[in-house]
């Protein structure tokens, strides 16, 4: 009576170990390649008056090499919630990754979390003698936004480009507006 005893106990435990097994390997199943390419375009900040050519070198993106990007699911960029995949790109702005199907924001280090929008707010909630304070409704939108949305599917190709534009001195800090003096030439605020 003891042996059937124990050989049953024995069976259950190897079958619910079998289907732990058989769960992983579902969701490995479940994940799909996904390519990440980021890129990073420039603004005129003055100076010598640039040529058209020049104009359309800064608006030509280029690899955002070693850089970090942080994905949250859904297409919100949710600051208050934990970052779910935090990646560097390589040498050419890319990265790779095996996501399950969903739907996920993408935002640049400058929007990762709260820590940067209480800096923030920390260093221009009130304005300094070059920038006016910032308007917190509008930071709370900026942060919502992610620089891309990347949309998962068993069928889909996966692959997405996000750019980050890089802005002026005067013109870095969102939702504030910059008071001091510009450089010669310098396009307007």
């Amino acid at each position: 009576m003891f042996k059937i005893i124990l050989i049953s106990v024995v069976g259950v435990l190897l079958a619910c170990s079998n289907s732990k097994q058989v769960e992983v390997s579902k969701n490995q199943a479940e994940k799909f390649d996904v390519v990440i390419n980021a890129t990073t375009t420039q603004v005129y900040c003055g100076g010598a008056s640039p040529t058209e050519e020049i104009l359309e070198e800064l608006k030509t993106p280029n690899p955002a090499s070693n850089v970090y990007l942080y994905l949250r699911k859904g297409d919100t960029n949710f600051i208050e919630k934990e970052i779910d995949y935090q990646l560097k790109t390589d040498d050419s702005g890319q990265v790779k990754i095996s996501l399950p199907v969903g739907t996920y924001s993408i935002v640049f280090e400058n929007k990762k979390d709260i820590s940067v929008y209480n800096e923030l707010i920390e260093k221009y909630g009130k304005g300094t003698s070059y920038q006016t304070a910032i308007d917190t409704n509008c930071l709370k939108s900026y942060f919502k936004q992610p620089n891309a949305i990347l949309k998962v599917e068993e069928n889909g190709e996966n692959t997405i480009t996000v750019n980050r534009k890089m802005h002026c001195q005067w013109t870095r800090i969102p939702c504030s507006h910059y008071k001091g003096d510009l450089p010669p030439s310098a396009p307007p605020k």
